[in-house]
């Protein structure tokens, strides 16, 4: 690893804590999923180490200290002022933060529109609309529904019927009892029930991360059309649905920061 000067760490974690530390918030916000509920409840941030691979930022009331990875690592100490800054933009604007040339001058006595008074952004943030689903959501949305209801089948004991959804499905290109490759009716029965809990858990699991990690930090009100529009969305389509909302809410963050 290169070598850090000791002398110029301490300098810049200084400068930080005295002058950014509106920005390390956002930091745990943006990169490590913090909302800022959380924010609030563990208190003023503050930078206690930083190396070429993350900073260590410690919350005041809570003493945790949070590990905030800089993806990709520093080649060199010297990129640091350029990363930190860098960062800042990103996620100030996907916060819908005013960027620092678009910030009230030090004498105002008021935050920044649309911040709290601990310097995260507050409840003027707007819901991020879902929008229509594209063609590659509907794919992934029909196939995962059609999974559960082959899983529902088995479950109920109607796959034995002759309309049988997946007995047809599978008819229609090309397998039969004879030629399934994890042996006939009863092996595919058995695959299902293997795989029913597990896929289950796993889609729930995604909806929860999302309006733990997006839904709350953009302040969206559990149960709110927009906020069960995500959480559906998430649970049917997966993991695709976390990209989507982040370029979504970069978007228009972009878009209201342009109208300050």
């Amino acid at each position: 690893m290169a070598e850090i000067d000791a002398k110029s760490k301490q300098a810049t974690m200084a400068h930080m804590n005295r002058d950014h530390s509106l920005d390390l918030g956002l930091y745990l916000r943006f990169v490590n999923g913090l909302s800022a509920k959380q924010l609030a409840a563990e208190g003023d941030p503050e930078m206690v180490d930083m190396d070429l691979k993350a900073m260590y930022i410690r919350t005041s009331i809570s003493g945790t200290v949070h590990v905030v990875p800089l993806n990709p690592p520093m080649a060199a100490w010297g990129e640091r002022r350029r990363r930190l800054i860098d960062l800042a933009m990103e996620a100030r604007q996907a916060f819908g933060v005013p960027l620092p040339e678009h910030s009230p001058p030090p004498s105002a006595p008021s935050a920044p529109t649309g911040t709290e008074a601990s310097g995260v952004p507050g409840s003027s943030k707007q819901p991020v609309s879902l929008g229509p689903p594209g063609v590659s959501d509907l794919c992934y949305m029909s196939a995962v529904l059609f999974f559960f209801v082959l899983c529902g089948q088995v479950y109920t004991g109607r796959d034995a019927t002759s309309a049988s959804v997946w007995a047809r499905a599978l008819s229609a290109v090309g397998l039969t009892e004879r030629n399934f490759v994890f042996g006939g009716i009863s092996g595919f029965r058995r695959l299902l029930r293997l795989m029913c809990f597990p896929v289950l858990l796993i889609h729930m699991t995604e909806a929860w991360w999302m309006a733990k990690t997006r839904l709350a930090a953009q302040n969206m009100k559990p149960l709110s059309l927009q906020w069960s529009l995500w959480t559906a969305f998430t649970f049917w389509v997966g993991f695709s649905s976390f990209p989507r909302f982040d370029r979504l809410a970069q978007k228009q963050a972009r878009a209201t920061t342009k109208t300050n």
